[in-house]
């Protein structure tokens, strides 16, 4: 009994070394109870080796000798086994039964068998026709039988495995007395149970070529009237954690399909075979062949997961062979039965109009009665119903809504980014999640990131929930979160192209995944921007930029995150110099005279220090609001070095190179102690001015340079770099760029008052600070402690009127 994998794959070879095992002349296997005891060699009694941790299983071989291979015609094995094996001839797998896995394929040391071979069956010596498979290997020599035994689980009350091998050769001369392999019949042989009976004619001469017949003793074949495909779990959910830690890792491994005897008596099963869909013949490959009356068995992708997730209440039939599967995505199933006649035939689809419940949602596609729904390849003959476990359901999701920075308001047509957070005990997987604006939906998701984008264009309290169902399919839902949109006025929207390596903030990259980011470098400036009310669209850096799409933008940003070599060609200088479009550059790099032309030079030095700026003209729209000293330097600072995954890393690379022909500086880095001091960091350039750029040194529209976006401490790849590293301030003065050069204005909102009646009473959302009055014409006050909202209280003793004040 063997109690790890060490002889995986050698065991059963003819020279593997067996002198030190246990020997002798009967069964091998235990019996804690009474049955077996008989069958069993006392030396080979393996009672207290018995493990509640491990399977139990057994490997046994039996040597015998062949002075030459003699011209045998018949080979069969016998074995009385409880509960499964795997026999091999000469290291040759020659039969199984109730055995995991392909035939072909040996079965780990700890494998279970997928089914039970009772007592009774387990004390008669079942035999197996491996003529075609044993044959051609018998050799001279030393010849091995070796036997897997399996037993159905942990610490059964029992186990028996003992083989016995028979070689025949049929007679060519009518054979006399009791102890040959052949008998003569004159009379009717009665059978007491279904059987295949082979038999040979003898005409004084010679046999008569081997015929088989199939009798059924109260048994009818199989046929499309009395068995019936009845469910199909092609899309098994996620397996949990437990699950995973127990091997099943595959969503595949759950998958099954269960039929139905509908008639009165047992259904022969022995020519009831998949043909297309999966692999799978009863005769072949399962242990069971008649289904009784009105019983149902499953035939499975993995016995051993089917059983942990489900339970053991179903007949397991036997297991997909040849590594075949359910599809995903719906594909045809076809059986035949009784003289290969047509069982069933049809395609489902994982698509409406069939039961998209099914598809990975822990679902199966169940058979409605097919006396009212006669058409099986038709949706409406199926129904989606919950796969049902024999465990203790884990408690439901606790689901979580969350808003960035815990916001309370928002400005009309702003985004707002919501997402969910999932708590489970158990780690299950969710298979589905719905966010809900005033019990809307605004869409669902089947897997994370569980983000959703809502731009609300009416003002007001709105109240925003996120409900979902695990793959068990228990219900959770959120807390309700109360968001007031502000109304606001004057034009303040840009629509602005962002070209990045990346073009979803939520995904990196491969070489930023390979660095350890989750999300784009980048991400925070785009985020910035929409909180700003600005419309964002990713767009994928490349050395073919496409004029047309990009002048259809208010604005284009370069990212640092780009590849400079993108902005190096001629051609790649014509169409960004002729763009009709403002342009605004946050990378040095692609500014040299190497590539766009608009400095004379291609020195970069990385900023270590933080960064101070100096305006060279303090008057400029982008010095805004921010606070500058004498000097004209910034009293705050407008970037700082990042730390990032516990490392610091590179900073801003400043251009140190004086501008083309036609730029203006407007501001340069003014840290004393950093060898980048004095470079330009802000400049800009006006439609018409004269670049170092050969193919096209005239600019069709506005362009900015703004340096910002630190990389990656390696340096290793421009994929890494651009990520967020400006102050407050120096964030301030970034929109105040983008304002400037779209031509609009900081997003300016109208108060805001509303009042909402609920269960509890009255309330009050409002914006600034809440005032009241006993008349329109005051006097007003402030409401001392307001909250927001505000209880009012219900009924309300005397009129009241309020307002909010910025």
């Amino acid at each position: 009994m063997p109690e790890n994998n060490t002889l995986d794959g050698s065991w059963f070879e003819v020279g593997f070394n067996d002198a030190d095992w246990p020997s002798g002349q009967a069964g091998a296997g235990y019996e804690n109870g009474s049955g077996y005891d008989d069958f069993i060699a006392p030396s080979l009694n393996f009672s207290e080796a018995v493990s509640s941790q491990n399977a139990e299983t057994i490997y046994m071989r039996t040597h015998f000798t062949l002075e030459e291979v003699p011209s045998f015609d018949q080979l069969t094995l016998e074995v009385r086994y409880d509960d499964g094996f795997i026999a091999y001839l000469n290291g040759k797998e020659v039969a199984r039964s109730n055995a995991p896995g392909n035939r072909g394929t040996p079965a780990a040391w700890n494998a279970s068998a997928f089914a039970s071979h009772n007592d009774t069956q387990a004390a008669v010596f079942e035999a197996v026709d491996i003529t075609a498979e044993g044959l051609n290997v018998l050799r001279p020599g030393d010849n091995v039988l070796a036997i897997h035994g399996l037993n159905v689980s942990n610490s059964s009350s029992d186990f028996l495995i003992w083989p016995r091998l028979t070689a025949s050769t049929t007679l060519t001369e009518e054979p006399t007395g009791q102890d040959q392999a052949v008998f003569r019949y004159e009379n009717p042989i009665l059978l007491q149970a279904s059987a295949r009976l082979k038999a040979r004619s003898f005409d004084g001469v010679q046999w008569s070529p081997l015929n088989q017949a199939q009798f059924l003793i109260n048994a009818v074949p199989a046929t499309a009237q009395n068995l019936l495909l009845t469910q199909i779990h092609y899309h098994p959910a996620a397996p949990s954690g437990e699950e995973m830690a127990l091997g099943f890792d595959q969503r595949s491994d759950f998958e099954f399909l269960q039929i139905k005897n509908l008639s009165q008596k047992p259904v022969d099963l022995r020519e009831v075979a998949f043909t297309d869909g999966i692999t799978f013949h009863f005769q072949d490959d399962s242990f069971l062949h008649e289904l009784p009356a009105g019983a149902k068995c499953v035939v499975v992708a993995d016995p051993d997961a089917f059983r942990f997730r489900f339970g053991s209440q179903e007949t397991i039939a036997g297991m997909f062979q040849q590594q075949t599967n359910l599809s995903n995505a719906g594909e045809r199933l076809q059986a035949t039965g009784s003289g290969g006649n047509p069982l069933w035939d049809l395609t489902y689809d994982d698509q409406e109009p069939w039961p998209t419940l099914a598809d990975g949602q822990g679902y199966y596609l169940s058979r409605l009665s097919p006396t009212l729904f006669p058409d099986a390849n038709s949706s409406s003959a199926w129904e989606a119903v919950q796969a049902a476990t024999d465990r203790t359901l884990p408690p439901p999701p606790s689901i979580s809504l969350l808003l960035p920075d815990e916001q309370t308001s928002v400005a009309q047509g702003q985004n707002v980014n919501i997402s969910a957070n999932i708590a489970s005990s158990q780690n299950i997987p969710m298979a589905r999640l719905e966010c809900l604006i005033d019990g809307v939906s605004i869409g669902e998701l089947l897997g994370p990131p569980y983000l959703w984008n809502w731009k609300p264009e009416q003002s007001g309290a709105h109240l925003l929930q996120i409900q979902g169902w695990d793959v068990y399919g228990q219900y959770g839902v959120s807390e309700e979160v109360r968001l007031i949109v502000i109304p606001h006025t004057g034009p303040s929207s840009a629509r602005i192209a962002w070209v990045s390596f990346h073009t979803d903030e939520t995904t990196a990259s491969n070489a930023a995944r390979a660095a350890g980011m989750t999300e784009a470098p980048d991400a925070l400036y785009t985020r910035l921007l929409t909180r700003d009310g600005h419309e964002v669209y990713r767009i994928a850096t490349t050395s073919t930029p496409d004029k047309a799409l990009l002048e259809s933008y208010d604005l284009v940003i370069v990212s640092r995150s780009v590849a400079s070599g993108d902005y190096v060609s001629d051609a790649q200088g014509m169409t960004w110099h002729g763009l009709e479009t403002p342009v605004m550059i946050l990378g040095g790099y692609v500014t040299r005279s190497n590539r766009l032309g608009f400095t004379q030079g291609t020195t970069m030095i990385d900023a270590a220090s933080p960064i101070y700026l100096k305006a060279k003209d303090p008057s400029h729209p982008v010095f805004e609001g921010i606070p500058l000293d004498a000097e004209h330097v910034m009293a705050q600072l407008y970037a700082e070095p990042v730390t990032w995954n516990g490392i610091l890393q590179r900073g801003i690379s400043i251009n140190q190179n004086p501008l083309s022909g036609g730029g203006k500086i407007i501001a340069t880095h003014a840290t004393h102690s950093d060898n980048a001091y004095g470079g330009i960091v802000i400049a800009e350039w006006e439609p018409g001015a004269t670049i170092s750029h050969a193919a096209e040194p005239i600019l069709a529209e506005k362009r900015m340079l703004f340096l910002t976006g630190s990389r990656e401490a390696s340096g290793f790849t421009s994929e890494t770099a651009g990520l967020f590293d400006l102050t407050e301030e120096g964030g301030h003065m970034f929109l105040n760029a983008v304002r400037y050069l779209t031509q609009t204005q900081e997003t300016t909102f109208g108060s805001f008052v509303a009042i909402e009646k609920s269960d509890q009473g009255l309330w009050i959302y409002y914006t600034g600070t809440l005032q009241s009055a006993p008349s329109l014409q005051g006097p007003w006050s402030d409401v001392v402690g307001s909250q927001n909202p505000h209880p009012l209280g219900s009924p309300m003793d005397r009129m009241q009127f309020f307002r909010s004040v910025p």
